[in-house]
């Protein structure tokens, strides 16, 4: 066995051990600073769904001249803005009308919701049950829950809506008592929460200026720390990684904003309330895979259904609809089959995040999994293909 100094003077070994040493540095030191990591993941992120924007800006140029990269993000920047205050002026107003509308339309569905309507409400689905050989004892809020009605069988299922409704009141008015006075407890916490939240907003802007006008020098220290004669393999690899989340991140952005626009026109045209709200939740929710389709279109039936049985149908379809167009025609082109991961993987990847890291990790679980996809293909490609130069093939064999 040769001593540890003999692999040392072969320069290949000594520079594959700076190398790694390097990036293990480069780990440790993110790992001791990860509770302050987020703006900057955030700001990654950012720059990554920016950078085609800015890098077409920066070739077309003007008048024949291009401009610095620092220009074009300006530029980009400013149109931001100008959006932003764009959706101030016409849709800000509009969904703060309905949030208020939707307040008084909370506060009069509970005050008319009176001991008599819920009573006749539970006879009603009592009997549409029984017309259907379901027999379950409904009670309301005037029922004796101690002798309960007789016809019926001895042992039929009884639902008290009555005590349910009694314990939604009381609960509801306990925490509104408790949040009250958190909220009142607390006023100087949310105004500092405020201020960081409008502080980290800007820093992160800042920190994805700082990237986009420098990425090159970005790629060339980790392409640095690449030996040369992996470099090829190295830039395949983001490659991959780039095929992978530009469908995941700038494809799935692109689809929630068509996403919330259909809907919006969807519940305008069928007269749904709310319009505005729940086309903003669905272009929101739109960002969680399969998960947040299902919690976004709970809304739309439900406001749906209180103005009609049609209505909510309607919504129900126009929604189905979308979901139809946007996984059969939408998906493949904007996403791309790259950026492909099975149901099931996004099911637990959606699951493992919100577990460790709440909306945050659901958030960002998505794009992770696509990076941890691509280098597991990448691995096994690699491995196949060393698995064939070495297996010896079978002797033919012979029809004699």
């Amino acid at each position: 066995m040769q001593p540890l100094s003999h692999y040392l003077q072969n320069q290949k070994t000594r520079r594959n051990l700076m190398l790694t040493s390097l990036w293990l540095a480069l780990l440790v030191c993110l790992w001791t600073v990860h509770e302050v990591l987020l703006p900057f993941i955030i700001a990654g992120f950012l720059g990554y769904i920016l950078n085609p924007l800015v890098t077409r800006a920066n070739e077309r140029g003007f008048r024949g001249r291009k401009p610095p990269r620092w220009v074009a993000i300006l530029i980009i920047y400013a149109g931001f803005f100008a959006i932003t205050y764009l959706a101030s002026i016409f849709f800000i107003p509009q969904i703060v009308s309905e949030m208020t509308k939707l307040t008084q339309a909370t506060t009069q569905l509970a005050d008319e919701l009176t001991d008599d309507k819920i009573d006749t409400f539970a006879k009603q689905i009592e009997t549409k049950l029984a017309n259907y050989n379901v027999h379950v004892r409904i009670l309301g809020t005037s029922s004796p829950t101690s002798n309960p009605r007789a016809d019926g069988p001895e042992n039929m299922f009884t639902l008290d809506i009555g005590q349910v409704w009694r314990q939604m009141l009381k609960d509801s008015a306990l925490l509104l008592k408790k949040e009250t006075r958190v909220i009142l407890g607390q006023a100087q916490a949310i105004i500092a929460g405020l201020m960081g939240f409008i502080f980290k907003f800007f820093l992160v802007l800042m920190i994805t200026a700082f990237l986009l006008s420098d990425i090159d020098r970005v790629k060339n220290f980790f392409f640095s720390m690449v030996p040369l004669e992996d470099q090829n393999e190295f830039n395949g690899l983001l490659g991959r990684f780039d095929r992978g989340l530009s469908g995941v991140v700038r494809g799935q952005l692109l689809i929630c904003l068509v996403n919330g626009i259909l809907t919006l026109i969807g519940l305008l045209i069928f007269n749904i309330k709310f319009a505005f709200v729940l086309a903003t939740l669905a272009a929101i929710f739109s960002l969680i895979p399969i998960f947040g389709t299902i919690i976004s279109t709970i809304p739309i039936v439900l406001v749906g259904l209180t103005q009609s049985f049609l209505t909510g149908l309607a919504g129900l379809l126009w929604i189905l609809g979308i979901h139809f167009l946007e996984g059969n025609f939408l998906n493949p082109k904007i996403m791309g089959d790259a950026s492909r991961i099975h149901p099931a993987l996004i099911v637990l990847a959606l699951m493992t995040g919100q577990h460790f890291y709440g909306m945050t990790g659901a958030l960002f679980a998505v794009p992770i999994a696509s990076i941890l996809v691509t280098i597991f293909t990448h691995v096994l490609n690699k491995a196949q293909v060393l698995d064939r130069n070495i297996t010896t093939p079978p002797p033919a064999r012979s029809d004699i």
